[in-house]
């Protein structure tokens, strides 16, 4: 991460406005071009080279790029034949925008007045150059969200499709922040925060395996209500829901992005019984599994 864009987004600014998503399988390359908007791209699975003036570099799965306007880069392939690259261009209209260069010198104050009450801060987005996100299914949600909306032609679709972007590069901008504060020396975590970091660390450990609340509690050797209080408090949802949300955004990357078999998929995350499995995915997504793959096997992708 050589750079980061502070992005300020004021009380009247507009929503982001989205050109296209794209997602991208298999072979690219081309010359290399100045951006003419912001760009995302997104690695879910796979390698690719980017060459920028600065020097190449390889991006694999997890890795995450955004592009100024006015940035030069070329896409190569290398090998890899599993490469699944979504790719977005997009506008964040009426913005304050600051960067912060290479070195990062700057975060240890902007890091250490960070308030969340703070007006500016809630309505600020921080987007890095280059990023190995921390947990990438849920991007790889978003970005399925996005061209779901994208492709469907009721009215709004717009809004929807342009909705999802600004989560998802919220969801983007609180791993950069998590990944910079864990870094300072006065970071202090209460009890709860670090019963809460600890039950994430275990969960996200075994997402092949049935955990439940009480399996954490017992793990932390702390008490199961009390538990199940703070977990909440601090994520905004249940240690169910949580792991739920979790398997099923591994079950969608899987599919997008596997030849495995829904019972292979349900195996994978924990799920002894594909028919169980089937109608807690329908429970999440609105969906079986097996039309969800259906509804992204039509030529629905379309190339750079």
């Amino acid at each position: 991460m050589r750079r980061v864009v502070a992005i300020q987004m004021n009380a009247d600014s507009q929503m982001p406005r989205m050109s296209r998503m794209l997602h991208v399988r298999g072979r690219v390359g081309g010359n290399m071009r100045p951006s003419t908007e912001l760009e995302m791209h997104f690695l879910s699975a796979g390698r690719c080279i980017f060459q920028t003036p600065h020097g190449s570099l390889l991006a694999s799965a997890g890795d995450i790029l955004f592009f100024a306007s006015g940035d030069s880069y070329a896409m190569r392939a290398d090998a890899d034949a599993r490469r699944s690259i979504f790719h977005c261009h997009f506008e964040l209209g009426r913005t304050s925008v600051q960067l912060i260069e290479e070195g990062l010198s700057e975060w240890a104050h902007v890091t250490s007045l960070i308030d969340p009450s703070d007006t500016v801060i809630s309505r600020s987005l921080y987007l890095p150059d280059h990023f190995r996100l921390i947990e990438h299914a849920s991007i790889v949600d978003y970005c399925t969200r996005i061209m779901e909306e994208q492709h469907d032609r009721r009215p709004g679709h717009a809004i929807g499709a342009e909705a999802a972007l600004l989560l998802l590069l919220r969801a983007v901008s609180d791993q950069v922040l998590r990944h910079l504060t864990a870094h300072r020396a006065n970071l202090r975590l209460s009890r709860s925060q670090l019963h809460v970091k600890r039950s994430l660390q275990f969960i996200n450990g075994r997402l092949s395996t049935q955990v439940s609340l009480f399996d954490l509690a017992e793990h932390l050797r702390i008490n199961a209500a009390y538990l199940a209080r703070v977990f909440r408090s601090h994520t905004g949802m249940t240690v169910g829901s949580y792991i739920l949300g979790k398997k099923m955004a591994i079950a969608k990357a899987s599919i997008l992005n596997s030849r495995l078999t829904i019972k292979e998929i349900a195996a994978s995350v924990g799920y002894s019984d594909a028919l169980y499995f089937s109608r807690q995915f329908r429970k999440v997504e609105g969906m079986s599994p097996s039309e969800f793959m259906q509804w992204h096997s039509k030529d629905n992708f379309e190339g750079l």
